[in-house]
């Protein structure tokens, strides 16, 4: 489960190059962000407020993991991460997009407004970043 938890982590520091989201996003905030977001699916104490949490979750059930990594990839872009932040602006920022993303419409429609994001893209990214720990 930890590997492929990595290279899920691995795949939306891609992803964020990929769609031109951030090309700075510090390996350290894999382990204090992603990580968490993915194993809790964006409950807890740094979660999204609960009416956004379960819209994401009844997005989650119907189109599956694609919507986690979409929502992850705005609240990425809404934190506007500089190449000078440090670890603490940085944590400040996502910190904040996430505790601010109340309106669940707003957010759904920006992460489904990617383009080019299919599930086949998805699925042939994770399958790369999972092999790369055998």
């Amino acid at each position: 489960m930890i590997i492929k938890l990595r290279s899920d982590c691995r795949v939306v520091v891609e992803l964020c190059k990929l769609y031109k989201i951030c090309d700075c996003f510090p390996p350290e905030m894999e382990v204090h962000f992603l990580a968490p977001w993915f194993l809790t699916l964006f409950a807890g104490p740094h979660g999204l407020p609960s009416g956004t949490l379960y819209r994401v979750w009844d997005c989650l059930f119907s189109e599956g993991m694609k919507v986690i990594f979409r929502v992850i990839l705005i609240l990425i872009k809404r934190a506007n991460l500089g190449k000078n932040d440090d670890m603490e602006e940085a944590q400040t920022k996502l910190k904040n997009a996430v505790s601010m993303a109340f309106d669940h419409d707003e957010l759904l429609k920006e992460a489904f407004a990617i383009r080019n994001f299919s599930r086949e893209k998805l699925h042939s990214l994770r399958r790369t970043h999972y092999r790369e720990y055998f």
